[in-house]
């Protein structure tokens, strides 16, 4: 039995065609935007927690931008160039993404 046939703690990663965590492998997504896009699929979930993940997600991305500021960088480097936070997608943005890119999966295309 390979780990991607099983889950522990619930099955919502199991429902998508390719496990977030073999994605992030795959992609070499770091671990700090991997727990971002995990809680994101799950928050909805029954084994989710709700306003709590999409709280967690925030916290995390501000940590984000303390982390990218002591680098050196200043805020307007991050994303769009626009410099402020209304260019961070929104939690649900980031889930309608996800979606389209598991459909597109599904549907064969990469």
């Amino acid at each position: 039995m390979s780990a991607f046939d099983k889950q522990v703690g619930g099955s919502h990663y199991k429902e998508y065609v390719i496990q977030p965590y073999e994605f992030f492998f795959v992609n070499q997504i770091p671990h700090h935007k991997a727990a971002i896009i995990r809680r994101i699929l799950r928050y909805d979930h029954s084994t989710g927690k709700g306003v709590e993940d999409l709280e967690k997600i925030a916290h995390e991305v501000e940590l984000i931008r303390e982390l990218e500021a002591k680098k050196g960088k200043s805020v307007g480097n991050i994303g769009d160039n626009r410099g402020t936070t209304e260019c961070l997608p929104t939690q649900e943005e980031i889930a309608i993404k996800w979606r389209e890119a598991d459909q597109g999966l599904r549907e064969g295309r990469r």
